[in-house]
């Protein structure tokens, strides 16, 4: 029998709230990317709006491994959650720097940069999901 989670339907008002947040928390810092990159699925939108408010180009992940690590630094990798940390703490070993909308803080790696601290247990539905999704990541479910 599988556990039943609670879902939290996100909008995208919210996802901008956080893009925001991360923004400012860069500003912060006085920290600017020399790209910005997104994880596959997850991370592609919220790069893409982080790389349009900031005016920083967009390259795709596959291209920004190939980097020297001196710009892989100052690459921006965004995904839209750092839920186990699994993801962002085999980015971070390669020296990339981390954002992510929101994480949970059971996560193995805090990120960079980041929106919202989730200390509840639920699922996050973010608008480019169906709200039917799966509570279980991808590569857990086989």
């Amino acid at each position: 029998m599988s556990k039943t989670v609670d879902k939290d339907i996100k909008n995208w008002k919210w996802v901008d709230d956080q893009v925001d947040a991360i923004i400012k928390y860069l500003d912060k810092i006085d920290f600017e990317p020399v790209l910005i990159t997104g994880v596959p699925r997850g991370g592609l939108i919220a790069a893409v709006m982080l790389s349009h408010k900031l005016g920083i180009d967009y390259a795709p992940l596959t291209t920004c491994k190939m980097l020297p690590k001196k710009l892989r630094k100052k690459t921006l990798v965004v995904d839209d959650i750092v839920d186990s940390g699994v993801t962002a703490l085999k980015l971070a070993d390669e020296d990339f720097t981390i954002a992510s909308l929101c994480f949970r803080t059971t996560s193995k790696y805090k990120p960079f940069a980041y929106g919202e601290k989730i200390s509840k247990d639920y699922w996050i539905v973010f608008p480019w999901e169906i709200e039917e999704s799966e509570t279980i990541q991808d590569y857990l479910a086989s």
